[in-house]
């Protein structure tokens, strides 16, 4: 897979059809990220992986933190700083990430983590351990396999206004994991040819291998739980 492939999908064509969340949406994402890491004012927090930056903004809005969010893709880092002022937003890699003991909390939602090769996954999480103080806490929250694989739909069609995106996903195990590759095919109404064609591999981690993970990594009072098509791991350094 191509070193610039996530910058190429998460473009933004991806932002305006997928990420446009309604203010409900970002009210139900914030408050389940501040309940998780009990959020308090004052603290130093980061977004890993923000996006556009609306989530961080709306905890920061909400707990009066101080929330700073690194983001890969430069065109989200420009949209959000123009248009959120409660959340100070940097262009970065998660996997050269050199912040150290400087956060109380942590987090990396909405499947932002698992799209590169293992040892890449766990360096990020590594990064994210070290940019914690002493007794901060992260929280990762990413799809849940089993209940992935319970409710498997090989096939997805969506319609955003005059464009359709049709996913094709296969679930597959490659020689240490389970991983789900995706083609994604970005159509428009009267065009005979499609718009954008994207693969994707999203790397699947069960619930037992995450906490175990964190861990070796060296986090403390480890906790997982499964919520639905979705699972969130969390410890305290």
């Amino acid at each position: 897979m191509s070193e610039n492939w996530s910058k190429n999908f998460f473009n933004l064509m991806y932002l305006e059809l997928f990420l446009r969340r309604t203010d409900e949406e970002i009210d139900k994402f914030s408050n389940k990220i501040i309940e998780e890491l009990e959020i308090k004012k004052g603290e130093k927090v980061l977004d890993a992986g923000c996006g556009v930056g609306d989530i961080a903004n709306k905890i920061a809005e909400k707990t009066q933190a101080e929330v700073m969010g690194i983001e890969q893709i430069e065109e989200y880092v420009e949209e959000g700083k123009k248009k959120f002022r409660n959340v100070h937003i940097v262009h970065g890699d998660l996997r050269e990430t050199n912040v150290f003991k400087m956060f109380d909390k942590a987090y990396c939602w909405n499947t932002s983590w698992g799209y590169f090769n293992k040892h890449d996954d766990i360096l990020i999480i590594e990064n994210l351990f070290r940019s914690l103080k002493v007794g901060g806490k992260f929280a990762l929250e990413t799809i849940n396999p089993s209940e992935l694989r319970r409710n498997f739909k090989p096939k997805i069609e969506t319609r955003i206004g005059s464009k359709r995106i049709i996913r094709s996903s296969v679930l597959q195990e490659d020689a240490t994991r389970d991983v789900m590759k995706q083609t994604w095919l970005f159509l428009e109404d009267n065009l005979e040819e499609e718009i954008l064609n994207y693969k994707t591999t999203l790397n699947l981690y069960y619930l037992a291998e995450l906490k175990n993970l964190f861990k070796d990594i060296g986090f403390n009072s480890v906790e997982g739980k499964e919520e639905g098509i979705r699972q969130i791991v969390s410890g305290i350094k």
